[in-house]
């Protein structure tokens, strides 16, 4: 209950200039056995949070070249750390679709043009492929980062669609394919790079021999 008057305060006031685009950070708290639990499964709960850790000081390193207002979604409570640099909000909803898709239609009703949103997952993710997808949205209706796993690692959008967070399996290999067929009923799509996310110790080990 302590954490909800910061939520309040952050969806009337945002804490930055109102930019004509949003994006949204979808970040689990970093506690140990509720993070990377497929990486946890081999290396431990204490080893998976440390790699968490990194994989969120990456994201935020990453998020402050980028010319939009970012809006930070907890999964559970508010870190207060963060509420000082960003405009902290917690997920709403049964599933993952569920919460993104509350997400975007509490910034769309805030009257931004494009709004885009990515996860802490993807170390490969870099400013310029976010500030390619807020052009991109210029000229197109969607915009899609698929992950090698089948996820994605970013998606956004110029217009509110509830419907294309619907009829899709998350977290499974299937997840950006039945959402592209989702998109495509309403519009068309800008395909930024694939890239891969961190899921499991097969992909942390090859994120760090590319680093060697």
């Amino acid at each position: 209950m302590a954490a909800q008057p910061v939520q309040v305060r952050a969806a009337e006031a945002p804490l930055h200039k109102m930019n004509k685009r949003a994006l949204i950070v979808f970040q689990k708290n970093a506690i140990a056995g509720k993070v990377k639990t497929r990486l946890a499964a081999t290396i431990g709960n204490d080893a998976a949070l440390v790699i968490y850790k990194k994989l969120v000081n990456h994201t935020h390193a990453v998020i402050a070249n980028v010319n939009a207002d970012v809006y930070l979604f907890f999964a559970d409570t508010i870190e207060k750390t963060y509420t000082e640099n960003y405009t902290t909000e917690i997920q709403c909803g049964k599933n993952l679709g569920e919460r993104m898709q509350n997400a975007f239609s509490k910034l769309f009703n805030l009257n931004y043009n494009s709004v885009c949103i990515i996860g802490t997952d993807c170390i490969e993710l870099n400013d310029g492929i976010i500030t390619n997808a807020f052009e991109a949205l210029e000229k197109h209706d969607y915009v899609l980062g698929k992950a090698k796993d089948g996820g994605y690692y970013l998606l956004g959008m110029k217009k509110n669609n509830p419907d294309i967070f619907k009829n899709v399996e998350w977290s499974t290999e299937k997840t950006a394919e039945q959402t592209v067929q989702q998109m495509l009923k309403t519009g068309n799509i800008f395909y930024l790079p694939t890239l891969n996310d961190i899921d499991n110790e097969t992909d942390w080990n090859n994120y760090l021999a590319t680093v060697k």
